[in-house]
């Protein structure tokens, strides 16, 4: 995890997304911060994002921002988070398709059914996996970012 402190000198391409289906709400925008631009960056919901704004952000690896998970905006005390409630959800889904699919897989009539029942178990299974460790990262970064507006750190950085 990384942590530091940026001024957005100039934002643009601001893109308010409405939760669909398939994703949760997000803004996507660009940015501009020590002459270096940042293109296609999606942050969770619909955040306050202006040009001068000072934000202390939470990077699941330093310098990637496609690993954003939130931030501090400095002037408003706007704490940003990334959802989690999809991952744990989608999660508990699978799991139960998976414990379906075992089921069936005991009552299959073919050996043929069987396998496909069981490859189906073990993809659902593995989904949930997959899904439980996104959620897990997600609230790490939530608790990094929560933690450090409890502080009132505006900015610390990692190098």
């Amino acid at each position: 995890m990384h942590i530091e402190t940026i001024t957005l000198e100039r934002v643009f391409d601001v893109q308010r997304r409405k939760a669909s289906r398939y994703a949760a709400q997000r803004t996507d925008f660009s940015f501009q911060s020590k002459g270096v631009r940042r293109f296609a960056v999606q942050a969770p919901g619909w955040p306050s994002i202006e040009s001068g704004a000072t934000l202390t952000v939470v990077l699941g690896q330093a310098g990637r921002w496609k690993t954003l998970g939130g931030w501090i905006n400095h002037a408003t005390g706007e704490v940003v988070l990334p959802e989690t409630g999809r991952s744990i959800s989608g999660a508990l889904q699978s799991f139960v398709l998976a414990m379906l699919a075992v089921a069936g897989c005991v009552r299959a009539g073919t050996p043929l059914g069987r396998a496909a029942l069981g490859g189906a178990a073990a993809l659902l299974v593995l989904l949930s996996v997959r899904l439980v460790a996104q959620w897990r990262r997600k609230r790490a970064l939530s608790k990094a970012i929560l933690g450090l507006a409890a502080k009132g750190e505006g900015g610390r950085e990692d190098g």
